[in-house]
């Protein structure tokens, strides 16, 4: 099962680009440098590689990225989903405050358990919104949680689940199972990496359709036991 909130106003999808992030229950804020001036530097830089490359997509131009910039888009969309989840008053905060810590340099680890992809939109629109998934797990009910965010910037679409799991499940991995889809076409895999990612993939979503940008939305609304 799967519920889900967002806005598709371009203003948010621009707030989230540009304001500081909060890091919600801490003294911090995300994405804030530590570390020093090494860690200074690393923040710079990546972030003027991801402003550029998100710029580029989001006009609709190819790009190549390697492995390093595929983790760099990684962090930065999932520091964009821990800003809609700890700003939302309307739910308990899924990222935990050592997801939050770990994600910041020097330690810039994604946070375990999470998978992202980019796609392309056929017309320029701006998104940002949360979906929860929870499911059962040999028969043990809710016993994964994921957060799904998805963001539209321009044409480029990302996708970023999350996945917590119940302890005595955590030494497998773990997927919930997701509508179906021409998932593999439409979509490019960049964390884990698996090594370049040339964007645009080779099929596009559209406004409407079987290739629809809110089927993208809603791929992981299912519940269903993934033992």
């Amino acid at each position: 099962m799967g519920k889900g909130e967002g806005s598709s106003a371009e203003t948010q999808a621009h707030n989230i680009s540009s304001r500081q992030e909060e890091n919600r229950g801490g003294t911090g804020k995300v994405g804030e440098a530590e570390g020093g001036e090494e860690g200074c530097l690393e923040l710079r830089v990546s972030r003027g590689w991801v402003f550029c490359s998100i710029r580029a997509m989001m006009h609709d131009k190819s790009i190549v990225l390697g492995p390093a910039q595929e983790k760099l888009l990684t962090r930065w969309a999932i520091l964009k989903a821990m800003v809609l989840d700890g700003s939302s008053k309307r739910r308990i905060p899924f990222y935990s405050q050592c997801e939050r810590n770990g994600i910041k340099p020097p330690l810039s680890c994604v946070p375990v358990g999470s998978d992202a992809w980019i796609g392309r939109l056929s017309v320029k629109a701006f998104h940002a919104g949360l979906t929860d998934t929870f499911g059962a797990i040999n028969n043990v009910p809710e016993a994964f949680h994921g957060c799904v965010t998805t963001l539209i910037v321009g044409h480029l679409a990302i996708q970023v689940l999350t996945m917590h799991v119940l302890l005595m499940f955590s030494v497998h991995p773990i997927r919930p199972n997701c509508k179906p889809g021409a998932w593999d076409v439409n979509l490019l895999n960049i964390w884990p990496v698996f090594g370049n990612a040339n964007w645009p993939p080779l099929l596009s979503f559209a406004l409407q359709g079987a290739d629809s940008i809110g089927a993208l939305v809603n791929r992981w609304k299912i519940g269903t036991d993934i033992g």
